[in-house]
This record gives C-alpha cells, structure tokens and sequence, in this order.
C-alpha cells in the first residue's frame, strides 16, 4: 500500500530525473494556475533515498514551494521539505489607463494580460469575474493588476432612492414605501427610513425591493 502512496526519488538519480519527479508532483498541486517555473534551491543531504510524502501538506508561500518528503537513512527516515522557488503565472486584469476613485470599471480601461503572480498581495481578478460589476475604492494606477482588496461592488440602491420594503408577520407580507439612508449592493444590510421617519434595518433584494430583518 505505501507503494501507491509515495513516490520515490533516489539521492543517485541524476538532478534532472529529480526534476521530472518534482514537475509532476507540482503539476497536480498548481494546476489552478496557467502555468509555472521552478527551481530546487534546497533539499536534505546525507541521504540515502528522498520519498515524496503525500501524507503531509504541500506548502506554498507567495513565490516559494515546500515539497513535503522523508529522508531515508540506515538508522531510519526523518520528515523533512523539499524547497523550490516558484514563478506562478496566471491572466489577469491589468490596468491600462488610470482609474479614478469609485470609477465603475470598463473593457476600455483595462485588459486581461497573463503575468507573473507569486508575489502579487491579494485576491487577482480573473476573466471569470465580471469586472463591470466592480467600481475602485482608490486611484488604480496604468500597469496596476487588479485585485479585489482595491474594489468593491457597485451598489444597488444609493442613499436617498426610493425602495419598497418588506416585512412578512405569518402568511401576511406588508410592504411600504421607504427612504435609503445607506447605499447597499445586494444581500447588503443597509438603514432605511419609513415616511413616518421611523428607522429599519433591510437586506438588499434588488434595486427596488429590501426585507426587513429589524
């Protein structure tokens, strides 16, 4: 059984046969990137044999890759890692033009570019996010790769729009006409106003419609 579960990489083999080993072994654990480089910069010495220990957890530091293995001696096996230095590539938003202060995005100001992101802070947009949905919290600078600490949502209801609240008490649903006090996107809980002035707390449905939850 511990056959299926390591891999064997003899000290002796030759630095390019550790190398494919390695490769293969990074191809399932960073596949959710477009592609990437590496190179073994440390690995345990005075050994008789390396295995590749898929009991323990892969770890992976900004541009740095630690290969769990056990070191096999005469007098036994230690735990140690294998360390590789990573360049991780992926596509990603990138902006083309200066972006403004709660500007709504566009295509026009920025373009999808595969780039290096092992060092990249933050959460990268993709091509799968719909980027007109987003708007900047700061000024986004040309060259600058887009992440999601730097947006946020467009919201839906503004402060002051009119919106139709509702509240259900049993199998009644009451609704009334109210004020935003705060701008929301949706699922966003947000301060609303009656006519009256009296104040609620509301989920956002949509740009018409919130719950009441208070």
């Amino acid at each position: 059984m511990l056959n299926f579960l390591i891999i064997l990489l003899f000290a002796s083999t030759p630095q390019n046969q550790l190398r494919d080993k390695i490769e293969i072994y990074l191809d399932a654990k960073l596949k959710g990137f477009q592609k990437y480089e590496f190179e073994i910069t440390s690995s345990p010495k005075e050994t008789d044999a390396l295995m590749i220990d898929n009991d323990r957890d892969f770890k992976l530091s900004n541009d740095v890759a630690f290969i769990p293995v056990k070191s096999i001696k005469t007098k036994g096996a230690s735990l140690s890692f294998v360390t590789v230095k990573v360049r991780l590539f992926n596509y990603a938003y990138v902006a083309k033009t200066n972006i403004n202060k709660r500007m709504q995005l566009s295509n026009e100001d920025i373009e999808l570019k595969l780039i290096e992101v092992s060092k990249t802070r933050g959460t990268v947009l993709t091509q799968a996010d719909d980027v007109s949905a987003y708007r900047s919290k700061t000024l986004i600078k040309n060259g600058e790769v887009l992440i999601s600490e730097i947006l946020e949502k467009i919201p839906v209801v503004k402060n002051g729009d009119l919106v139709s609240a509702h509240s259900q008490y049993g199998n009644v649903m009451i609704s009334i006409d109210a004020i935003a006090r705060q701008e929301g996107c949706v699922d966003d809980v947000i301060r609303i106003a009656s006519k009256d002035k009296k104040l609620y707390k509301a989920k956002v449905i949509d740009s018409k419609n919130v719950s009441i939850i208070e």
